[in-house]
């Protein structure tokens, strides 16, 4: 595990900046060798599901509708907003080349998001998972790209965020894959992006992160801090 020895380099660069109330002026991160970090790894964390771009493009072939491989593709590139209102206002009018202009960001996303938006937009029936595949008809004047269904009645944010929820809940038991849900999906493609800068970089994590901070927080959201993250997604690099 490579990662933990930067993160333990990290912490004996830190000492000098911060005050050790040990009297002795000791520098007692030295005592943290590379077992107790190892040890200190959040198992549960690692082992939730992350997904390469080419895996998740793979996984939303095998799905019926092209609202939900757009749903899934949307969280990748990192829309979502406060309870789901980026998705659930989403529409062609945003699309700017190969950018969304959102209600309160301007975010870049792949050409094919874009693709699918306009699939999910021209789609208007839908097709149920399950026995019998029943198929439902959604409301034609709703221009969003996640519509309502047909005579369905005006809907609360609470209940267009529901409903995208429970979309993507069945599309996760369909798949029978647990990385389909909105943390994952969203820190794969924060470590898509990152991956990518670190390439065109040629640059560490470490600092692949503090130099793309901004770029980063403006389409995924912040992280707690850089060593945190190191340790937690660090093997995803």
């Amino acid at each position: 595990m490579n990662i933990l020895r930067v993160f333990q380099r990290h912490l004996l660069l830190v000492w000098p900046t911060v005050t050790v109330s040990s009297g002795n002026n000791q520098n007692h991160y030295e005592e943290i060798d590379y077992e107790v970090l190892k040890g200190c790894i959040n198992a549960g964390q690692l082992a939730h599901g992350i997904l390469t771009r080419k895996e998740m493009e793979k996984e939303i072939t095998q799905l019926l509708n092209a609202r939900e491989q757009c749903l899934i593709y949307a969280l990748f590139e990192g829309v979502q907003g406060k309870e789901f209102v980026e998705l659930t206002e989403l529409n062609m009018s945003q699309v700017r080349g190969n950018t969304l202009r959102l209600a309160t960001r301007t975010i870049p996303v792949n050409p094919r998001l874009i693709s699918l938006m306009q699939e999910a937009t021209d789609e208007y029936v839908y097709y149920a998972y399950g026995k019998g595949q029943r198929k439902y008809a959604f409301d034609a004047s709703d221009d969003n790209v996640f519509k309502r269904m047909y005579n369905s009645k005006e809907e609360t944010q609470i209940r267009k965020r529901q409903r995208l929820y429970s979309n993507l809940q069945r599309v996760k038991d369909y798949l029978g894959n647990p990385a389909i849900n909105t943390t994952s999906l969203v820190e794969s493609g924060r470590i898509d992006m990152i991956s990518a800068f670190m390439k065109e970089d040629g640059t560490e994590l470490e600092e692949t992160l503090r130099n793309h901070r901004e770029e980063m927080i403006n389409k995924y959201g912040d992280i707690l801090s850089v060593p945190s993250y190191i340790i937690t997604y660090g093997e995803f690099y």
